[in-house]
């Protein structure tokens, strides 16, 4: 009986540590894609994602984009998140990277 609870918690602290990795890759993403997450590990599987987002770790956006739980929203990050799913024209981008937040 011991046995099985210590195998449990050793598979708990596997997941958690692969959580941590997880986010230290994706440290300086405001959003992050599933595709983002593919070319960082081929081998990830969609279902962690839910897994994460059950637990509280991410939230999805839309579908197969998502944030950290733990990021701090405002104006800077909601106008960040919206940039990523609005096709701006090119004259606005230009204007944008003058902009001083």
């Amino acid at each position: 009986m011991h046995y099985c609870i210590l195998v449990l918690k050793i598979a708990l602290l596997r997941n958690k540590m692969k959580y941590l990795d997880f986010k230290e890759a994706l440290k300086d993403f405001t959003v992050f894609s599933f595709d983002e997450i593919k070319k960082i590990d081929s081998r990830f599987h969609r279902r962690r994602l839910n897994d994460w987002q059950e637990k509280g770790y991410i939230k999805k956006i839309i579908k197969g984009y998502y944030i950290f739980s733990d990021l701090k929203i405002n104006e800077h990050i909601l106008f960040e998140i919206a940039i990523r799913f609005i096709a701006l024209p090119a004259s606005l981008l230009k204007w944008r990277s003058r902009i001083i937040i």
